[in-house]
């Protein structure tokens, strides 16, 4: 489910709809996440350029990612606890996301859409309830989102 506002011509626009574009983050050439597995969850942190901190998901998206359509994204993944495989096969990602070290993915997704996604490695008694969700929305959607996150 998104967390973007949908209107018909016929309804009135939201007020995450009419939000003072100057508030929202800009465009870049490159996004940052960084993806962390645990104990049979999938959590995300969006790096903003130039910013030190990074943006953690809001808790309603905790297992789901969101990638702005067309840019280059760098996702950074990590375990706290043991191996666990992030898989999206609708993007073409199958990697290993270790407690040793650290992958890295590069994607650009082009289509927008929901790929459904899960842990494919046997990580334990909660395996199979380890399913995450990448959004692939337009660049303002993304940007919207991050604007929501602390």
């Amino acid at each position: 489910k998104s967390p973007f506002p949908t209107t018909s011509s016929s309804s009135k626009p939201t007020p995450a709809q009419t939000q003072n574009p100057a508030t929202l983050p800009t465009s870049q050439n490159e996004y940052e996440i960084s993806a962390k597995g645990t104990t049979w969850s999938w959590s995300f942190s969006y790096q903003l350029d130039g910013s030190k901190s990074a943006l953690s998901s809001d808790s309603s998206h905790s297992t789901v990612l969101f990638l702005p359509q067309g840019k280059l994204v760098h996702i950074t993944l990590k375990s706290n606890d043991v191996s666990h495989g992030f898989w999206v096969p609708g993007l073409g990602i199958d990697q290993e996301a270790s407690p040793d070290s650290a992958a890295r993915i590069d994607i650009k997704a082009e289509k927008i859409g929901t790929f459904p996604g899960a842990c494919n490695i046997q990580c334990g008694r909660g395996h199979t309830g380890m399913k995450l969700s990448v959004e692939v929305v337009t660049e303002s959607e993304y940007l919207k989102y991050l604007s929501t996150l602390k």
